[in-house]
């Protein structure tokens, strides 16, 4: 029974709180991580806001592959236009499928996103705990391609489809008021059943968060997800807008999904193995390598470290004289030209590593010379950059020390005259007896007073 969440606009949420495009139902068991990644995957974006035309607004079937917390789950989702909220503007609703293992075995993405049951188009409801409950829907059956027909002339575009699988990104372009969900479902058909679960979908594809995988995107012909998607490297452009050209298959593999696709019988090949592929690897990267025509149980693998020991029995097994069990001459040709290029290119791969360590040794080197330099002149550098300033002494300035007997009176800045005798700008002097000892302090000023100091006078 898979767990479920409903994303709408509402005056009044699920959670404490929450308003506008919020969860307005969910099931309880959901874990909070999963309910904050259900709703960052309803983003929808109306192509039309009012009139007529919001009849032609997408509807998006997804499945998604979510990796979350080093978990995968998979969420299977319709996402499209609802009319008008409680505030007169636009409304969606999206409601999620977080599918269990146990339903992944019994039915496929495709059957589920368009089981009668399984998803709600409107919700006017108040905010709900959905309990749990089964959806009932068979796993699609393999047929002829009509709708694939229908749309390019060839029904054998849904097997170029089903060729690329999970494992390579694929574009639908197509115009608004276009349902490309048939066309997918015939395409998922064609795979086998452990591979329909690997293939993320999604009838109007827009941004997603990270950790999400989506291979099969359909996207509206001019949109900005058209553009980006477009650009993605190794992907197959599927554009139903235009006319479709005669089918070239690219391998022998491609021609039995290509067969199936516009007789509906399913073919040996696709019924043991999705695609023969073989890896290569190249230093740190892996090198996937198809072969349409060999066993994957019967292919060796090699490595730069075997690649001289390889290519010479290569050679002799693609001349003719040695061929290996379960192998044909045209596939050790190819494992031939293959090791002849890697083993070729082993050896430039080795002097980058040689030039890459001389280059860090020779940083190294750089870098001790100049923390020796900076040792050796760092007096020189410390007086070019760090000059000493000398402090000079006013000549004016009274350097006599006070004498050995009698007190003296501490000399002021100030200038201004009163019983300490101390002298300013006034002219007036002043004289006293501090310490009662006889011995008396005078001050003299006049205008150009040059001192601030003024005379000590001891009487004897």
């Amino acid at each position: 029974m898979p767990r479920e969440l409903i994303y709408t606009s509402a005056i009044q949420g699920l959670l404490p709180g929450s308003r506008g495009f919020c969860t307005v139902a969910a099931s309880p068991d959901l874990s909070r991580p999963q309910l904050l990644m259900l709703e960052s995957l309803s983003a929808y974006r109306h192509e039309f806001v009012s009139g007529p035309d919001t009849r032609l607004n997408p509807v998006a079937y997804c499945h998604f592959i979510v990796s979350l917390a080093g978990q995968t789950f998979h969420v299977v989702s319709r996402i499209a236009d609802a009319g008008l909220d409680y505030s007169r503007r636009t409304n969606m609703i999206a409601h999620h499928l977080v599918v269990t293992p146990e339903e992944m075995s019994q039915t496929d993405p495709g059957a589920l996103a368009c089981a009668a049951d399984s998803f709600v188009e409107q919700w006017n409801q108040a905010p709900a705990s959905l309990p749990l409950r089964t959806i009932h829907a068979e796993p699609l059956a393999i047929g002829p391609c009509r709708h694939w027909a229908d749309v390019s002339g060839d029904a054998g575009w849904g097997g170029i489809l089903a060729a690329a699988g999970p494992g390579r990104p694929v574009v639908l372009v197509y115009r608004p008021g276009q349902n490309i969900f048939p066309l997918i479902q015939e395409s998922l058909a064609l795979i086998p059943h452990e591979d329909r679960w690997k293939t993320g979908f999604s009838t109007f594809y827009q941004k997603l968060p990270p950790g999400v995988m989506c291979q099969w995107k359909g996207v509206l012909s001019g949109s900005p997800e058209a553009a980006g998607a477009c650009a993605l490297p190794n992907a197959l452009i599927l554009d139903c807008t235009k006319p479709f050209p005669p089918i070239r298959p690219a391998s022998e593999f491609e021609s039995h999904y290509i067969d199936m696709a516009r007789t509906g019988v399913a073919s040996e090949i696709t019924r043991t193995r999705r695609q023969v592929v073989k890896k290569v690897p190249l230093s740190r990267r892996e090198v996937a390598v198809p072969l349409s025509n060999a066993k994957s149980e019967s292919l060796p693998l090699y490595t730069q470290d075997s690649a001289r020991e390889n290519r010479s029995t290569l050679d002799a097994d693609a001349s003719g004289t040695q061929v290996a069990s379960g192998t044909d001459a045209e596939t050790m040709n190819r494992l031939a030209q293959l090791n002849s290029i890697y083993a070729d290119m082993a050896q430039p791969r080795r002097s980058d590593r040689q030039f890459i360590f001389r280059l860090i040794i020779g940083i190294a080197v750089a870098l001790l010379v100049a923390v020796a330099a900076i040792v050796v002149f760092r007096q020189d550098i410390q007086d070019s950059f760090f000059p000493k300033q000398e402090v000079s002494t006013p000549s004016s300035m009274s350097t006599e020390s006070p004498p050995a007997s009698g007190k003296v009176r501490p000399s002021g800045d100030t200038g201004t005259t009163g019983n300490t005798g101390t002298t300013g700008n006034t002219g007036t002097t002043g004289s006293v007896d501090p310490f009662g000892d006889g011995a008396e302090l005078s001050g003299t000023s006049d205008k150009t007073n040059k001192s601030a100091n003024t005379d000590r006078v001891i009487r004897p």
